[in-house]
């Protein structure tokens, strides 16, 4: 079987992915969410790559799906979740591989007026309108910026 060969084949469950690949929630349509093996993301500069340990399903994901929140055919789903570090990208300062961390619901620009006063939630920059990270929080792994997490502080280990 070849590595493109994953995307197309039904995911079992109880059945770990393939090495370098992950399983993951993804947008086929309005009304067809898909399990789908996708390849592991690499942390970009400024980046982390999050092993996530828990999710849940937001009122955006809904909307998506009903064909009320536009994305693109192909977009893994989520952006409510908890994990843990598992790649650091360039720049990256004050994390480490193996931290817990929180992901926020948008990401934040960091450029406008909101941002700027420290309310990121409310950021009307393209990501923070949205509020659907490029990550995708329903996956096993994803991709988040650094101004997007936060860590958790937590007296259980993960």
């Amino acid at each position: 079987m070849t590595i493109t060969d994953y995307t197309a084949e039904k995911v079992i469950k109880g059945v770990p992915a393939p090495d370098g690949w992950m399983k993951a929630v993804v947008f086929r349509g309005i009304g067809k969410p898909a399990l789908e093996y996708k390849p592991i993301p690499k942390a970009g500069p400024g980046e982390v790559v999050i092993r996530t340990t828990s999710t849940t399903i937001c009122g955006t994901d809904i909307h998506i799906l009903h064909g009320e929140h536009p994305v693109e055919e192909g977009r893994v789903l989520g952006h409510e979740h908890v994990g843990v570090i598992h790649e650091i990208g360039e720049g990256i300062r004050g994390f480490r591989v193996g931290d817990r961390v929180m992901c926020g619901s948008c990401t934040p620009c960091g450029q406008c007026y909101y941002c700027q006063k420290g309310l990121s939630s409310q950021c009307i920059g393209p990501e923070g309108i949205t509020g659907i990270p490029e990550g995708g929080g329903s996956g096993t792994r994803s991709t988040e910026r650094m101004r997007n997490i936060s860590k958790c502080h937590s007296r259980n280990s993960t």
